[in-house]
């Protein structure tokens, strides 16, 4: 997740690079509360990602509400009332809102632009809700909103300008979203045509997205320009490759990736990157059914990650390969990469990896038909759970302990540990709709309703892709 935040932080704070301020005489002040202002937006903005990584959504989401309510209070028609908004639907997208952060970004373009900063803000903004419509498959609102702001970037910046190549990067998008291939690929060749004389740092990027669109379009040499780059062109390109793979189509993002893969090998590149790479690849092919890529990646990965200090790494990357080796039907490997998994998250004494992974291992073991195997493994998931500090972690081995239980027939161990698991799950977290549907069958006396008895009606999706690598 936070990859992704990462990635939607530095693409929609400043897409074409020229962040706008907002002017100091334009702030206003209380004795009881701070300056309503650019600096306060971006420090409350800052608050609300770190609510965010704590997996405190509502938290986040209030604390910007807070932000629009007060901003609106002071000026409803300013910049600072825009701005607000639009960091709102930052963080309502990384919470996995698509459709509010979408309205809360149109509400950012239909604040009035009175100056020429207002102006260029707005321009931002409509790139911005352009790309959310994009990933949402509303595409015909998409290229109405990317073709206004195409036009205006053109009015604001002139058409050898990277603002403006920032546009057509995102009609590149949408025309790939469309299944445009020739469209796109001459939009990105233009908006890469500018900025390697206007802004050379950015054409990596750009490269990215073409090697994209000549893989969709059935093209040759998707790599193009790679051999002219310097190593920190090559590393960038391969960062913005990575941070497209997971919206891509994964045939397409699977075939960027390879490419990606062979060349760093023929370099001899950045080994933190070939490990994202490698990564990357293992994801994608569990997209694309490709079993026997993605457990040679993922074997890859922990060959990678064995060269490295940080145990963390090759716990979850020998997790990934489990879980690789599970979805392939290849259950006699699994039982010991996962006791290597576990064995690397003893190592790093993080309580809430080796949590997590001991779960990840019993619920195999479980739908495995193997309960003598994962009894003792959720026993010892909920334990460091607990001890962990980390309410989400202590909730989700609860409530998977707990499952396991009543799936067993013993419900007053079940019931302890589903309570445990509902008192500190946070509220809006997948796992508590499980929990107290466990436990109101068992308060009620009746059967669960999971489908053979052994398999929760759903599991986390986190765990099926660690975050992890460099």
């Amino acid at each position: 997740m936070w990859k992704a935040l990462a990635a939607a932080v530095n693409k929609m704070i400043d897409s074409a690079g020229e962040r706008p301020s907002v002017p100091a005489a334009r702030a206003a002040t209380t004795p009881q509360a701070p300056a309503v202002n650019q600096r306060w937006i971006d420090q409350s903005f800052e608050r609300a990602v770190t609510l965010l990584h704590a997996d405190n959504k509502p938290g986040a989401d209030a604390a910007m509400q807070e932000v629009v309510d007060r901003a609106a209070s002071f000026n409803s028609a300013g910049l600072v009332y825009a701005d607000a908004l639009f960091k709102h639907a930052l963080i309502l997208s990384a919470a996995g809102e698509p459709d509010r952060a979408a309205e809360r970004c149109r509400q950012a373009v239909a604040v009035p632009a009175t100056d020429e900063v207002a102006r260029k803000a707005r321009l931002n903004y409509q790139l911005n809700l352009g790309d959310m419509l994009t990933r949402l498959r509303r595409l015909d609102e998409a290229e109405v909103v990317l073709r206004e702001s195409l036009s205006g970037r053109r009015l604001a910046y002139g058409e050898r300008h990277a603002g403006y190549a920032a546009g057509l990067s995102a009609i590149a998008d949408l025309e790939l979203a469309r299944g445009r291939y020739a469209e796109a690929l001459a939009a990105v060749d233009e908006a890469l045509t500018i900025v390697s004389a206007a802004a050379p740092e950015r054409a990596p990027a750009e490269l990215a997205l073409r090697a994209y669109a000549v893989t969709a379009g059935g093209g040759a040499d998707p790599l193009r320009g790679w051999e002219g780059l310097a190593p920190e062109g090559k590393n960038a390109l391969v960062r913005s490759a990575l941070q497209r793979s997971s919206q891509a189509e994964p045939r397409i993002a699977q075939a960027v990736l390879v490419e990606l893969r062979d060349r760093l090998t023929a370099d001899e590149g950045d080994a933190g990157l070939k490990l994202s790479v490698y990564i990357a690849i293992s994801h994608v092919a569990q997209r694309t059914g490709d079993h026997e890529t993605r457990i040679a990646a993922a074997r890859e990965a922990v060959r990678l990650c064995q060269d490295r200090p940080e145990r963390s790494a090759l716990a979850a990357a020998q997790r990934n390969l489990a879980q690789a080796l599970a979805d392939a039907g290849r259950n006699d490997e699994v039982p010991a990469v996962y006791a290597a998994a576990v064995d690397a998250a003893r190592e790093t004494g993080q309580l809430p990896l080796l949590s997590d992974i001991l779960r990840t291992y019993a619920l195999w073991a479980d739908t495995a038909g193997r309960p003598e195997v994962a009894e003792p493994l959720y026993a010892e998931a909920a334990q460091h759970g607990a001890s962990s500090g980390a309410w989400a972690t202590h909730g989700r081995s609860s409530t998977a302990f707990g499952v396991f239980l009543q799936h067993q027939a013993r419900p007053d161990q079940a019931r302890r540990w589903l309570e445990e698991a509902i008192a500190h799950l946070p509220p809006n977290h997948s796992d508590i709709v499980i929990a107290r549907q466990h436990l109101d069958a068992l308060n009620r006396g009746v059967p669960c309703g999971c489908a053979g008895g052994r398999v929760m009606p759903a599991t986390s999706p986190d765990l099926r892709d660690p975050d992890f690598g460099a």
